[in-house]
């Protein structure tokens, strides 16, 4: 019978789990540049490691070289998990101790985790807050009220919606609608809008809401425009028994001056009565999504360049004579 030889790779145990021993750190830092050795500390599987930076003082001392992790010195890098690793660069000799000084003697070893933003601002987040720590030194003039120091720049997929309240407004504005938003690090308040180079508005983000989305506002565009017009063919009153009957409808329309196609969300409403005297009837909704629990109206329309698109709506009232409503 032949011998059956199993060779078992050597792994390392590291608390209550196991980590294969490519996945250290240590063995990150191996072959990551010349004059990087890695050995244990007494030959033996799952030692300590010593880590040594070809130069100098690390091979007459053999000394561990200086290690930065997020702009601080660590003296125990295996604090953090190798998948927190974004970057990881190892300085020598002049260039070592050109930026850290005698300390870096033996060589230096920077690391950059995730949790850091690419200007190198650190990232700490609490349980109710989220707190960005600068590491580059700014000098702040005396004169100026303000000072904006950026942090982070984000390139964020978004979706563009017009939208329109013309009950409210005949303003249309123009909307981002951001998916996804949890990954990028937003902080809750007023914020400055810019648009296709041109400072349009300020508007509010709260990142601590529990929608799906974030929706940004991006100000007024004039070059849609929206009308809402009373229909005079409906404007009627008239008395039948003890009560009074009362005619209303309305027409929107819509126009696109731009260029391009818009996506454009139209909305109105209708009275909903919660008094039993007051009958709200004869409801015509011109094809529009009707929530009849709170009366609105939402159109969902798309217009090509040049486009005009109309909607109408009616209703009919039916209360006392002895009552006065407003609408």
């Amino acid at each position: 019978m032949d011998e059956n030889l199993v060779s078992l790779e050597e792994v390392v145990v590291t608390g209550y789990g196991m980590a294969n021993k490519s996945e250290t750190i240590d063995s990150m830092l191996q072959g990551s540049a010349s004059g990087v050795h890695v050995s244990g500390a007494n030959g033996k599987p799952g030692s300590a490691m010593y880590t040594k930076v070809r130069g100098v003082g690390s091979i007459s001392q053999g000394k561990n070289p200086l290690y930065i992790i997020d702009g601080e010195v660590v003296r125990d890098m295996n604090l953090i998990s190798p998948d927190d690793i974004a970057t990881m660069e190892v300085l020598k000799d002049a260039d070592a101790t050109s930026l850290y000084g005698s300390r870096a003697s033996n060589g230096v070893v920077v690391i950059t985790t995730k949790n850091t933003t690419s200007t190198g601002a650190v990232i700490e987040e609490g349980i109710t807050n989220l707190r960005f720590e600068i590491k580059d030194p700014y000098t702040i003039k005396t004169e100026e009220d303000v000072t904006v120091i950026e942090i982070e720049t984000y390139e964020v997929p978004a979706d563009y919606v017009y939208f329109a309240a013309p009950v409210l407004n005949e303003n249309v504005f123009l909307t981002a609608k951001v998916t996804h938003w949890e990954q990028y690090n937003l902080l809750p308040g007023e914020a400055n809008v810019y648009f296709e180079g041109s400072y349009s508005g300020k508007t509010m983000l709260n990142p601590y809401a529990t929608k799906d989305t974030l929706t940004v506002s991006l100000g007024v565009d004039p070059n849609v425009v929206v009308k809402r017009n009373e229909l005079k063919d409906f404007k009627s009153k008239q008395f039948i028994g003890g009560n009074r009957i009362l005619d209303k409808g309305y027409e929107i329309e819509i126009r696109n001056n731009k260029k391009t196609n818009i996506n454009i969300v139209l909305m109105d409403r209708i009275p909903v009565s919660q008094n039993k005297e007051i009958k709200v009837e004869d409801v015509e909704t011109g094809n529009s999504e009707y929530d009849t629990e709170k009366g609105l109206l939402t159109w969902k329309l798309n217009l090509s360049p040049s486009e005009s698109q109309k909607r109408k709506f009616s209703y009919q009232l039916r209360f006392p004579k002895y009552k006065s409503i407003s609408l």
